[in-house]
Formats: structure tokens, C-alpha cells, sequence
């Protein structure tokens, strides 16, 4: 586990503050232009928040996985008519410049 630092806290905290993880299917989108900073995010995230589904799409994740997770992600607008989703959805979504352009989400 990371060393929780005071801007990885700032993050959950404006989470909770602006009740972006309310019920109803919101969610958050964060990006950053370092993978490392991406992996750390991530984890920092998942040990606060272990209620809530934490994923991570950099340049490490392969071109066949990325659209499963933004399925996942964002299952409205990125669903096929055969497609049945997860039972939990993702709630955070850590990423670099992968999903900068070209994503619906």
C-alpha cells in the first residue's frame, strides 16, 4: 500500500464533498499524464474507498482489455445490444492520456 499522501486525500475528500459517488450512477473520471501517478491514484483510492470499484487504464493495459473497462465504466452509452454488464459497475476511473480523445464516456 502507498503512502497516503495529503493530495491523494484531498482527492477523496472532494469526492466525498461534492457527493460525486452519490447512488443514481455517477461518476469520476480522473486524469493524469504520468502512468506512476496513475498506479499510485489507483491505489490510494482503493484503500480508502473499498467500497467502491477502482480502475486504471494507461498504455499498460492492452488494447483488447481498455474497452471492457470503459463498459464498465460508462455501460449506457458503450453498450452493445447483447451486452449484459457487471453486477458492480466501475465508480473511478484513473487515466492517462489514453482515454484523452476519441472516448465516449
Amino acid at each position: 500500500m502507498p503512502k497516503f499522501d495529503k493530495k491523494a486525500e484531498a482527492v477523496a475528500e472532494t469526492m466525498f464533498r461534492v457527493k460525486a459517488l452519490e447512488t443514481g450512477g455517477h461518476k469520476v473520471l480522473i486524469f493524469t499524464g504520468y502512468t506512476a501517478t496513475a498506479e499510485y491514484v489507483r491505489e490510494c483510492l482503493e484503500h480508502v474507498l473499498d467500497d467502491r470499484e477502482v480502475r486504471l487504464i494507461t498504455g499498460k493495459v492492452s488494447k483488447t482489455r481498455r474497452p471492457d473497462i470503459i463498459r464498465w465504466f460508462s455501460p449506457v452509452v458503450n453498450t452493445e445490444e447483447d451486452y449484459t454488464p457487471p453486477d458492480k459497475q466501475i465508480n473511478i476511473l484513473v487515466s492517462t492520456e489514453v482515454l484523452s480523445e476519441g472516448q465516449n464516456l
